[in-house]
């Protein structure tokens, strides 16, 4: 019994350092169409208008260079016709990311975007994202663990 306590606590540290990142926040003061409420870490997204937003808070310090991914979990039963993300401060030829039909979920589903090819000119101390929620009002979200990180080893 012990073993099994050891090796299972082993592997939750593994799958741990393999998601080892730079936390993010959403910034929970500037946003567009929708309400936000924070609970447990959980941010808790609905939708009012047409063009949903938030923002993060600003970088704290430049990113490293092995971190190449935006992930976070994500919760919403109905799905979302799509994701974008903008990187700002906004320069020209730098567009957007966007993931199309972000699927439904009956529980917490990892969301992750490779943003490898906008680092050379984005992920300085001070710079942040905008997190568009589709184009449709009444949509409910609630995200978790939103963070910049390094690709996992299946990754790879």
């Amino acid at each position: 019994m012990n073993r099994l306590l050891l090796i299972f606590f082993c592997i939750s540290l593994s799958s741990t350092a393999q998601r080892k990142g730079n936390g993010l926040s959403l910034n929970t003061v500037e946003f567009n169409d929708l309400k936000l409420t924070v609970t447990e870490g959980i941010y808790n997204i609905t939708t009012i208008g047409k063009d949903p937003y938030v923002f993060t808070e600003a970088l704290a310090s430049n990113l490293e260079k092995n971190i190449t991914h935006l992930s976070f979990e994500y919760f919403c039963p109905t799905g979302v016709d799509f994701i974008e993300v903008y990187f700002y401060p906004l320069e020209e030829g730098r567009d957007p990311i966007m993931v199309r039909d972000v699927g439904s979920t009956e529980g917490w589903v990892e969301f992750k975007i490779d943003i490898s090819k906008k680092l050379e000119s984005w992920g300085k101390k001070g710079d942040f994202l905008r997190l568009d929620f589709g184009a449709a009002p009444d949509l409910n979200i609630q995200i978790r663990n939103l963070q910049l990180r390094s690709m996992t080893e299946r990754e790879k």
